[in-house]
């Protein structure tokens, strides 16, 4: 049996794709996939960040009230120590959690909200020391 047969009303039964057909079918799923993959791993990153900064806040909270309840001041030992007992996953990724200027953020997730300034631009205010 050929890949081309007549059948009895004289027309001929194509039982296959040419290679061209499965090329193109091929172009168009790698088109896809390539559109695909990134806008994923950008959903994921952003996931990720969201989980991490929603857990230092959480963190955060829980730290203040460990403070007044213990009825002590916030030193690097302090939160340390802190952090010891809390013995959660804050960052999804592993990354480390800071202490800096009254909140808790993760040194890879909060880098641009370490001043306040979550857009990047110059707020006009004088800086001090």
């Amino acid at each position: 049996m050929s890949k081309c047969e007549q059948s009895k009303s004289g027309k001929v039964n194509n039982q296959g794709f040419i290679l061209v057909e499965l090329m193109v079918v091929m172009a168009f799923i790698v088109i896809i996939v390539s559109i695909a993959v990134p806008l994923y791993k950008g959903y994921v990153e952003r996931a990720i960040q969201q989980v991490c900064n929603a857990n230092c806040l959480q963190l955060e909270r829980t730290y203040h009230v460990y403070l007044l309840l213990e009825n002590k001041d916030h030193t690097t030992y302090v939160f340390d120590e802190f952090l010891q007992k809390y013995e959660e996953n804050i960052c999804p990724a592993n990354g480390g959690i800071k202490y800096i200027n009254g909140s808790i953020r993760c040194i890879l997730h909060s880098e641009n909200e370490v001043d306040g300034n979550d857009n990047g631009e110059d707020d006009g205010s004088v800086p001090f020391l």
